[in-house]
């Protein structure tokens, strides 16, 4: 981190998939129908012995050299069944609604202040360049956040658009309340980030026109964290 502000290289850090997925079912699997806790406790948890023990933290701020926090990377490949109770609620959108919750309030328990200019690293969820699907399973559907599939069922701002929707109404689109108010912080730190698998002119037609024309993510920036200019 110190090398990095030295030379002025800003850091994008990011939790690991041992949380939502991964660890061959060892770890907390909060994404999965095999969960052993939500994804709120579960990252309420691992972040708050990465603001313990880590480099993320000097005298209550945070490091100056990390730009962007990332909650999880493709949270989309963890599909559409929830955990619980069917398939009332898709993992991909549930799971970042409650991790975005319990990453707020482990920075609130461990009394994280912001920088001298009033703010605070960014945070995002990068979703993969899907077409309307989570891990294969069509997402496009109006309880689930797409009210209007020409305009929103978008490469990759599919599940931008349901998740902007879900922050604002946590209860009807994942059926949870927050602990936190999510919506104050999603409007002043959220930034989309996106991995593209398409050339210039691909990635304009079939994300950034859209993407800017959409009144729900105005105002919102966002950020590809991967991009290989593959030919279509």
């Amino acid at each position: 981190m110190d090398s990095a502000r030295e030379i002025k290289l800003q850091v994008v850090e990011g939790l690991t998939g041992y949380i939502y997925n991964a660890a061959n079912g060892n770890g907390p699997v909060c994404a999965t129908k095999n969960r052993k806790e939500t994804c709120y406790k579960a990252v309420l948890d691992n972040y708050a012995e990465t603001l313990t023990d880590g480099d993320f933290l000097e005298n209550g701020y945070y490091h100056n050299a990390i730009a962007i926090i990332n909650l999880a990377n493709g949270p989309d490949f963890y599909g559409v069944a929830h955990a619980s109770a069917g398939d009332a609620y898709p993992n991909y959108l549930e799971s970042m609604i409650m991790a975005f919750d319990g990453f707020l309030s482990s920075e609130k328990e461990h009394n994280v202040k912001k920088w001298k200019n009033n703010q605070l690293p960014r945070v995002t969820a990068t979703w993969s360049f899907s077409k309307g699907k989570a891990n294969g399973e069509y997402i496009c559907f109006p309880k689930w956040g797409i009210e209007d599939r020409a305009t929103e069922c978008g490469a990759g701002y599919a599940f931008m658009v349901a998740f902007a929707r879900a922050i604002n109404d946590p209860k009807k689109y994942v059926g949870y309340t927050p602990v936190n108010d999510i919506a104050k912080p999603y409007k002043e730190r959220w930034i989309n980030t996106i991995q593209f698998f398409v050339n210039a002119d691909g990635l304009k037609k079939q994300f950034l026109d859209g993407y800017a024309a959409l009144d729900l993510l105005k105002g919102t920036p966002v950020v590809a964290t991967e991009w290989q200019a593959i030919d279509e």
